[in-house]
């Protein structure tokens, strides 16, 4: 696994808005100001490739965001052994 940890000092986050954080349309900021769609689609992201993403918060004192991605060969990622052979038959083809 590959950790990535990003934090802040900001005002941190309550338990209740951390349990909500990553759900769809969720802000805690005015009207206008944001989507609510920022880690939402991160999760989603995260996800995809078998990784978590979780918060840690504490009021007054920050947030940060731990990401965790499994290390893999890349071609796992593209599509695995059949999108690589898809990829060389395309380039023969091109070549003759």
């Amino acid at each position: 696994m590959i950790e990535i940890r990003v934090g802040d000092t900001g005002v941190g986050m309550s338990p209740q808005v951390c349990r909500r954080a990553f759900e769809s349309f969720f802000t805690t900021k005015e009207i206008g100001k944001g989507t609510g769609l920022g880690l939402f689609i991160s999760y989603n992201l995260v996800t995809e490739i078998d990784g978590t993403i979780e918060l840690e918060s504490e009021l007054g004192k920050g947030t940060t965001i731990i990401i965790r991605i499994p290390i893999r060969p890349k071609k796992d990622l593209i599509g695995g052994d059949d999108a690589e052979r898809d990829l060389l038959s395309a380039a023969k083809e091109d070549d003759g």
